[in-house]
C-alpha cells in the first residue's frame, strides 16, 4: 500500500513538472515573439546640410531629393546629402535633383517621421507628409527669415 502512494505521488509530480515545463516553454516562445517582433525593421535616416538665407523646402521621394527656394538667396555653397558634396544647379528657383539618395526614402508610416535639427538657428518643420496624392513626397521647410544674412542648417530625418 505503501509503494502503491509514493509511486502515485512520483507519477504526480512528473506530471506536474511536465506541465510547468509546458507552462513556461511557452510563456518565453511568447515573450520571444513580442521581444523580437520588431527585428525587421530598422530605423532609416538620411542628414542634409544646407546654408540657408531666408526660406527653402527641401523634397524628398524615393531615392532623389531637391530644394524648392522660397525667400532670400538661393542656398549658396556646397550642399552635403549624407554627408556627400552636392552642387546642384538652378532653373529659377528649383534645384536639379540630387538621384541616389540612400538609403531610399520609403517610410513603411510616414506619420513616424520624424526631424532632428543638429545645427541652424531658425525653424525646420515638415511641410508636407508624403502621400499617394502627392508622389510620396516629404516636404521640409527650413526657416531662417527671422535673421539677417544666411546660416548653416544641419538636419537629420529619420523614419
Amino acid at each position: 500500500m505503501k509503494t502503491q502512494c509514493i509511486l502515485g505521488h512520483f507519477e504526480n509530480t512528473t506530471k506536474n513538472m511536465k506541465r510547468v515545463n509546458y507552462v513556461i516553454g511557452i510563456a518565453l516562445l511568447g515573450t520571444g515573439l513580442l521581444f523580437f517582433s520588431g527585428c525587421g525593421h530598422k530605423e532609416q535616416t538620411f542628414t542634409i546640410k544646407v546654408f540657408v538665407d531666408g526660406s527653402d523646402v527641401v523634397k524628398t521621394s524615393g531615392n532623389r531629393l531637391w530644394i524648392e527656394h522660397d525667400t532670400g538667396s538661393l542656398p549658396g555653397k556646397t550642399i552635403y546629402v549624407n554627408g556627400q558634396a552636392w552642387t546642384p544647379t538652378w532653373n529659377d528657383k528649383t534645384s536639379t535633383e540630387f538621384a541616389g539618395l540612400n538609403p531610399t526614402f520609403m517610410p513603411r508610416d510616414p506619420q513616424k517621421i520624424q526631424l532632428t535639427k543638429r545645427a541652424g538657428r531658425g525653424t525646420v518643420s515638415i511641410e508636407t507628409f508624403p502621400s499617394p496624392d502627392n508622389g510620396r513626397t516629404l516636404a521640409i521647410r527650413i526657416d531662417d527669415n527671422d535673421f539677417g544674412g544666411a546660416d548653416w542648417y544641419d538636419i537629420l530625418v529619420s523614419w
